[in-house]
């Protein structure tokens, strides 16, 4: 980067905190007493509930003027993002920026990542305009990467008023597990162990094949993170998915084929006419995200950078063979495979691989923090390597009181009802608004 420029973060999928004001919940991760609001537990709150509040065409906006950031970081953008996840990488990128400062553009992650491109370009035209720079960086995080991408579509001349781009763990052409998910549900072992905060996710998006499949079909932008035709087979020339390959399905037509497996409109699970009505305009919006994205070789931008983890335990395949059978190798972040994050197929020096980095802490981890500064700021980065922590058994929980190890979570949800309820009544902030709803 030859001059400093004002750097905006652009946040993954569910890294945006939403205010529902119909409902008077928040998505905010940060706070476990808001997040258990949404809990489904019966009889006070079914899945059915969950999907309805959770679905896309809910009203919800960013949350702009609430959190632990002082007047000019929330101007800044700083608390529409999950602050666990996002602070440290702004402080540092605020920090590095030789006084041209570091934004945050959080978004409703729930909406067609094509609208979101949209609303993305304007965001950053308002950071140009606000801060009269010539140009701007941009830092994304997992599907933020996309949405850049996509913002890059809705508004060509932005190709010129970007600086540099750094991607950080990006399904560059998706995830593997989001498929196998909507087969499965989020399961233990696959998706987290015993731990409250993991059990409390499953619980949350649906640890059944009809509860995930129901919430994701009110969810555009997740599921465009299923894999695209994009998607190289490996070394080997295995395919992602064994119905692909010679002789197999296309990938155009896996997502909608009737028979399931392969295809994501499963008849034996009874789903409710709207369920199945609303997953069949998901699986047709997915083949059209993919074509409108095209191809991902080189990202879209001139100065583009991807830093990316690999040494985790990811599945990179999905095997059909009785029963769904996903291949985990230690090539990738956890969530994004090797082999997706790099089919932006930059040359070799600027795909910087951190081994031992896991997808959800990656802007939080410290050896993340000093590439991407060190990308921006001009200097010699090269690949880095640390051990992998040891595994944790249980989550520590939080002082308030949330159960530990195999406590009865679903008890402790409605216990806790009460107390969530309270502190949700008294939030008041002023938010960004999403898109129209929709039908």
């Amino acid at each position: 980067m030859s001059a400093p420029f004002p750097t905006v973060l652009m946040p993954g999928v569910m890294g945006s905190r939403l205010y529902f004001p119909n409902s008077n919940r928040l998505w905010d991760p940060d706070r476990p007493a808001r997040m258990v609001r949404w809990a489904p537990v019966w009889p006070f709150r079914s899945d059915d509930d969950n999907r309805r509040d959770l679905h896309a065409r809910e009203p919800a906006g960013v949350v702009l003027d609430e959190g632990d950031v002082s007047a000019a970081e929330r101007d800044r953008g700083w608390s529409t993002v999950v602050w666990s996840f996002y602070g440290g990488m702004l402080r540092r990128l605020h920090a590095e920026s030789a006084g041209a400062g570091a934004h945050a553009v959080g978004y409703d992650w729930r909406q067609d990542i094509r609208w979101l491109g949209g609303y993305a370009a304007a965001k950053i035209r308002g950071v140009l305009a606000r801060t009269g720079a010539d140009k701007v960086c941009l830092v994304t995080h997992s599907m933020g990467g996309l949405v850049a991408r996509s913002a890059l579509l809705a508004d060509p001349s932005l190709r010129d008023r970007v600086a540099t781009v750094v991607h950080v763990c990006q399904p560059s052409v998706g995830a593997v597990v989001l498929y196998r998910r909507l087969f499965t549900g989020l399961v233990r072992g696959l998706d987290g162990g015993g731990g409250v905060a993991d059990r409390v996710f499953r619980l949350l998006l649906g640890n059944s094949q009809a509860t995930f499949l129901a919430n994701m079909s009110g969810l555009p932008g997740p599921m465009q993170l299923l894999p695209s035709e994009h998607f190289p087979a490996d070394a080997a020339g295995r395919t992602w998915n064994s119905f692909l390959g010679p002789g197999g399905l296309t990938p155009a037509a896996l997502y909608g084929q009737t028979n399931s497996p392969p295809g994501l409109r499963p008849t034996s699970l009874g789903l409710s006419p709207a369920v199945a009505d609303e997953l069949r305009a998901r699986v047709a919006e997915v083949a059209a995200f993919h074509a409108y994205l095209g191809p991902p070789a080189g990202g879209g931008f001139a100065d583009t950078w991807l830093v990316y983890g690999t040494g985790r335990r990811t599945e990179v395949r999905v095997d059909f063979s009785g029963s769904v059978t996903p291949a985990l190798e230690d090539r990738g972040d956890e969530v994004v495979p090797e082999l997706s994050a790099t089919a932006l197929a930059l040359p070799p020096g600027r795909m910087i691989p951190v081994t031992g980095v896991s997808h959800a802490d990656a802007c939080s981890d410290g050896a993340v923090q000093d590439l991407v500064a060190g990308i921006l700021g001009g200097r010699p980065v090269a690949p880095v390597a640390f051990a992998r922590p040891a595994a944790v058994a249980e989550d520590a929980p939080p002082s308030w009181g949330m159960p530990s190890g195999e406590a009865d979570v679903e008890e402790w949800f409605a216990a806790a009802r009460g107390v969530a309820a309270k502190l949700g009544a008294r939030v008041r902030i002023t938010v960004d608004v999403g898109p129209p709803s929709k039908e």
